[in-house]
């Protein structure tokens, strides 16, 4: 589930500053970029699950590659080739969930997950009394 947060920046590319609260965010906006404007996000930066970049046919592939190169006849087919991996993507996947949470291993990707909402705030006019 995503963790939304209200995120602020110049660019609308980077987002150096981040709040619980819109009004947090917004008034931090309007006090470091009054004379700019910036954009305010609200959006979150969910960790990545390691086991989502486990691909079992590029597994399956190596695994084969090396035992074959190393342990099989050269003119040979693959070692591999008659297996029946039902069910172990899945298996290695819940694995791989397991060792992370155990050792709280938590990655957060430079990019937002999810964006909720999204808006640029213009600069107040100018006060020009005199």
């Amino acid at each position: 589930m995503s963790n939304l947060k209200w995120y602020v920046g110049q660019h609308g590319e980077n987002y150096p500053y981040c709040f619980d609260t819109r009004e947090e965010a917004l008034a931090h906006g309007k006090f470091d970029f009054f004379d700019t404007g910036f954009h305010l996000t609200h959006a979150a930066q969910d960790p990545i699950r390691l086991s989502e970049h486990f691909v079992l046919d590029d597994w399956i592939f190596d695994v084969d590659s090396n035992a074959l190169s190393e342990l099989g006849d050269p003119e040979g087919d693959g070692l591999l080739i008659d297996v029946d991996f039902e069910g172990l993507e899945e298996a290695v996947r819940k694995a791989i969930d397991d060792w992370q949470t155990a050792k709280n291993v938590v990655i957060l990707p430079y990019m937002f997950t999810t964006i909720k909402s999204s808006e640029f705030i213009p600069p107040e006019p100018a006060n020009d009394e005199e």
